[in-house]
């Protein structure tokens, strides 16, 4: 299963990472944008049962957010987000491939 392409959403775009839903995958995810895309943290919030981290990527604010009962997904509220939700779509896709 692949991960679908962003979507305009009120106040931004949204890539959700579905199959990639738990508290353990989202933690990989943050690993693999700070890898491959040399994402910093700007911010954490951690609950028990939900995250924000907030993530700048060439300059681009990104939110990696996880509901325990919805999952994973990334939001940007930058209108040159989309591009970069698309680099990370596919890489991810690539990853899950493997």
């Amino acid at each position: 299963m692949k991960v679908a392409a962003p979507k305009v959403v009120e106040g931004g775009i949204k890539l959700d990472l579905f199959p990639i839903t738990t508290d353990k995958q989202f933690i990989r995810v943050s690993e693999i944008l700070m890898e491959a895309f040399q994402a910093t943290v700007v911010n954490k919030v951690d609950g028990p049962d939900a995250r924000i981290w907030t993530l700048r990527i060439n300059g681009v604010e990104v939110e990696l957010n996880h509901y325990s009962s919805v999952g994973n997904w990334l939001f940007t509220s930058d209108p040159d987000g989309d591009e970069l939700l698309n680099r990370v779509r596919e890489h991810l896709n690539n990853l899950l491939s493997d």
